[in-house]
């Protein structure tokens, strides 16, 4: 099973940005996510980007903190490979 993502922008609309994942890939990726405390309970924070600039340009990630200075595999995930995942790779 799969689960597909989609972007849409609120001027442009879609450009494009669709993440398909398989279920347990996206299912680690929920579980990886920044929590938080809201007022009526936990919350978790999906936060995917996209890297414009340097080496990692034209990467995806999903952020597993808020606050870094570099991209490294201890605070994202690279999802790149998911984006126009057409032929459905694990």
């Amino acid at each position: 099973m799969y689960i597909a993502y989609i972007f849409s922008y609120p001027e442009e609309g879609y450009k494009g940005d669709i993440f398909i994942f398989p279920v347990k890939i996206f299912d680690k990726m929920i579980k990886t996510t920044i929590r938080s405390e809201g007022k009526k309970g936990p919350l978790a924070k999906m936060h995917l980007a996209h890297c414009i600039q340097g080496d990692k340009k034209d990467n995806w990630y999903l952020w597993n903190k808020t606050k870094f200075k570099e991209i490294n595999n201890g605070n994202t995930f690279n999802i790149t490979k998911y984006r126009r995942n057409f032929i459905f790779e694990e």
